[in-house]
């Protein structure tokens, strides 16, 4: 089934993330929670399970966010490479989207896990 929102966000040549950078070239910018929904850290009391993708191009900002990540219950920070991979990480949230309105989700978001071959 053809999906108007991932056309829309994977045709884009650079992240809304570089494109901040850009802007403020003083600041090193780093993007993280895009894939988490904004529902989830308002409810103080929820329990979560999730990954934060982290990318960034300066290693200290990047450790300044995955410290912020970790001080919130339940969140995993995870690196995934420099600030123009937040190209892919921004685009997993319309494929989320897409994900939840076909399937009858409510809030979706990942965890990356491990693949363990079965042991024979």
């Amino acid at each position: 089934m053809w999906s108007p929102i991932i056309v829309a966000a994977c045709d884009q040549p650079r992240s809304a993330a570089e494109l901040i950078q850009d802007a403020v070239v003083s600041v090193k910018v780093v993007s993280a929670f895009q894939t988490i929904p904004a529902h989830y850290l308002n409810d103080i009391n929820g329990m979560l399970d999730l990954d934060v993708l982290v990318a960034g191009d300066d290693e200290i900002s990047i450790q300044k966010v995955m410290s912020l990540v970790r001080d919130i219950p339940g969140l995993r920070p995870l690196k995934v490479g420099p600030l123009e991979n937040s190209k892919w990480v921004e685009s997993l949230t319309p494929l989320l989207l897409n994900a939840a309105i076909l399937n009858g989700l409510h809030d979706p978001s990942i965890r990356i896990v491990p693949w363990v071959p079965d042991e024979e």
